[in-house]
């Protein structure tokens, strides 16, 4: 099996994070990316590599990342790239995995994680009709901070430490 985690625009300014999941054996991991500046990897929290930046901030770079096969775990996982003031101007994680489990259509994705300022402009795939929708923001941030969902804002306001805010799927639709 194949799977792809896509940074499909803008993700920065800061640390930032991907959520891998995945059930059965790890066989292949590539990550392609444009980022501005030279940066560390952590795989579940242990050091994986320090990366030179890709050559242009428009145009990706490969980052092979096999040798670290091993930090990786059948279920969660979590990549974090370090860096003052990092960005990811687009790209993608691919994975590549023997699974015995049959095929289940993904129903919930993942934003990339953000420590710094949060500055993200990035879109999920649909595929089909969209039927329901709830939201979970997982956020700490002491300074305004809004989701937009095509062009509605669904969520404008700062928090008091970390939070879970759910938005509803009726709460959706009332805007």
């Amino acid at each position: 099996d194949v799977k792809y985690f896509y940074f499909g625009g803008y993700v920065g300014d800061g640390n930032l994070s991907m959520k891998i999941n995945y059930e059965g054996t790890l066989k292949e991991i590539k990550l392609e990316i444009a980022v501005n500046k030279n940066f560390d990897i952590y795989i579940n929290n242990i050091y994986s590599g320090y990366y030179e930046k890709s050559a242009s901030e428009f145009i990706p770079a490969a980052y092979p990342l096999d040798a670290y096969l091993t930090q990786f775990s059948s279920g969660s996982n979590t990549i974090k790239f370090v860096a003052d003031n990092l960005y990811i101007a687009g790209g993608y994680i691919k994975i590549v995995y023997d699974t015995t489990n049959p095929y289940t259509p993904q129903t919930k994705y993942y934003f990339p994680g953000i420590e710094g300022i949060i500055n993200l402009y990035d879109s999920f795939y649909i595929p089909g009709n969209l039927n329901n929708l709830d939201i979970s923001l997982h956020l700490n941030s002491q300074y305004t901070a809004f989701l937009n969902v095509g062009n509605t804002s669904v969520f404008n306001q700062s928090t008091s430490g970390e939070q879970t805010i759910p938005i509803s799927n009726s709460e959706l639709q009332s805007k």
